[in-house]
Protein backbone atom coordinates (compact mmCIF):
# COMPACT_ATOMS: atom_id res chain seq x y z
CA UNK A 1 0.00 0.00 0.00
CA UNK A 2 2.89 2.34 0.80
CA UNK A 3 4.24 1.79 -2.72
CA UNK A 4 0.92 2.89 -4.26
CA UNK A 5 0.83 6.02 -2.11
CA UNK A 6 4.38 6.94 -3.19
CA UNK A 7 3.50 6.25 -6.84
CA UNK A 8 0.40 8.44 -6.62
CA UNK A 9 2.39 11.20 -4.93
CA UNK A 10 5.08 11.03 -7.63
CA UNK A 11 2.47 11.20 -10.40
CA UNK A 12 0.80 14.16 -8.71
CA UNK A 13 4.15 15.91 -8.34
CA UNK A 14 5.16 15.52 -11.99
CA UNK A 15 1.69 16.42 -13.23
CA UNK A 16 1.69 19.63 -11.19
CA UNK A 17 5.19 20.49 -12.44
CA UNK A 18 4.23 19.73 -16.04
CA UNK A 19 1.06 21.81 -16.04
CA UNK A 20 2.83 24.72 -14.36
CA UNK A 21 5.78 24.65 -16.75
CA UNK A 22 3.50 24.45 -19.79
CA UNK A 23 1.53 27.51 -18.71
CA UNK A 24 4.65 29.42 -17.61
CA UNK A 25 6.37 28.55 -20.89
CA UNK A 26 3.47 29.91 -22.91
CA UNK A 27 3.47 33.07 -20.74
CA UNK A 28 7.20 33.49 -21.33
CA UNK A 29 7.03 32.99 -25.09
CA UNK A 30 4.09 35.38 -25.31
CA UNK A 31 5.92 37.98 -23.22
CA UNK A 32 9.18 37.78 -25.17
CA UNK A 33 7.91 37.32 -28.71
CA UNK A 34 4.29 38.55 -28.51
CA UNK A 35 4.67 41.66 -26.38
CA UNK A 36 8.34 42.03 -27.24
CA UNK A 37 9.70 43.13 -23.91
CA UNK A 38 11.39 41.80 -20.86
CA UNK A 39 9.58 43.35 -17.96
CA UNK A 40 7.54 42.78 -14.88
CA UNK A 41 5.59 39.91 -16.41
CA UNK A 42 8.71 37.92 -17.18
CA UNK A 43 10.81 38.63 -14.11
CA UNK A 44 8.15 38.89 -11.40
CA UNK A 45 4.81 37.40 -12.44
CA UNK A 46 6.17 34.26 -14.11
CA UNK A 47 8.25 33.15 -11.08
CA UNK A 48 5.33 33.93 -8.76
CA UNK A 49 3.08 31.82 -10.98
CA UNK A 50 5.62 28.98 -11.04
CA UNK A 51 5.69 28.84 -7.24
CA UNK A 52 1.97 29.42 -6.84
CA UNK A 53 0.77 27.12 -9.61
CA UNK A 54 2.93 24.14 -8.75
CA UNK A 55 2.02 24.41 -5.05
CA UNK A 56 -1.71 24.69 -5.67
CA UNK A 57 -1.76 21.88 -8.25
CA UNK A 58 0.32 19.63 -6.00
CA UNK A 59 -1.63 20.39 -2.84
CA UNK A 60 -5.12 20.33 -4.36
CA UNK A 61 -7.39 18.31 -2.03
CA UNK A 62 -4.33 17.20 -0.12
CA UNK A 63 -2.52 18.47 2.93
CA UNK A 64 1.10 19.46 2.32
CA UNK A 65 3.76 21.07 4.47
CA UNK A 66 5.33 24.46 3.87
CA UNK A 67 8.60 22.70 3.06
CA UNK A 68 6.87 20.59 0.37
CA UNK A 69 5.27 23.72 -1.09
CA UNK A 70 8.60 25.51 -1.37
CA UNK A 71 10.37 22.42 -2.68
CA UNK A 72 7.81 21.82 -5.47
CA UNK A 73 8.10 25.49 -6.46
CA UNK A 74 11.89 25.36 -6.68
CA UNK A 75 11.81 22.05 -8.52
CA UNK A 76 9.42 23.57 -11.07
CA UNK A 77 11.62 26.65 -11.43
CA UNK A 78 14.69 24.49 -12.00
CA UNK A 79 13.04 22.39 -14.70
CA UNK A 80 11.55 25.53 -16.29
CA UNK A 81 15.01 27.11 -16.35
CA UNK A 82 16.52 24.03 -17.98
CA UNK A 83 13.77 24.24 -20.61
CA UNK A 84 14.60 27.88 -21.34
CA UNK A 85 18.22 26.90 -21.94
CA UNK A 86 17.43 23.71 -23.88
CA UNK A 87 15.04 25.43 -26.29
CA UNK A 88 17.38 28.44 -26.63
CA UNK A 89 14.73 30.85 -25.41
CA UNK A 90 17.20 32.40 -22.98
CA UNK A 91 20.93 32.25 -22.51
CA UNK A 92 22.79 31.00 -19.49
CA UNK A 93 24.21 34.43 -18.58
CA UNK A 94 20.74 36.03 -18.60
CA UNK A 95 19.35 33.24 -16.43
CA UNK A 96 22.22 33.53 -13.94
CA UNK A 97 21.64 37.29 -13.68
CA UNK A 98 17.89 36.84 -13.16
CA UNK A 99 18.24 33.84 -10.79
CA UNK A 100 18.11 35.75 -7.48
CA UNK A 101 14.91 37.52 -8.55
CA UNK A 102 13.39 34.28 -9.85
CA UNK A 103 14.27 32.34 -6.70
CA UNK A 104 12.84 35.03 -4.45
CA UNK A 105 9.56 35.43 -6.32
CA UNK A 106 9.12 31.66 -6.70
CA UNK A 107 9.45 31.42 -2.92
CA UNK A 108 6.81 34.16 -2.53
CA UNK A 109 4.49 32.36 -4.98
CA UNK A 110 4.94 29.07 -3.13
CA UNK A 111 4.04 30.70 0.16
CA UNK A 112 0.96 32.35 -1.38
CA UNK A 113 -0.12 29.00 -2.83
CA UNK A 114 0.51 27.26 0.49
CA UNK A 115 -1.56 29.83 2.37
CA UNK A 116 -4.47 29.33 -0.04
CA UNK A 117 -4.52 25.55 0.15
Amino acid sequence: MEYLNNLTQTKREWLSIGITILIAGLMTIWGIYGIGEYGMALFILTPIFIGFGSTVFYGYKREITRKEAIWIGYKSLGIFTLGLIAFAIEGLICIVMAAPIGIFFTWIGSLIGYSII
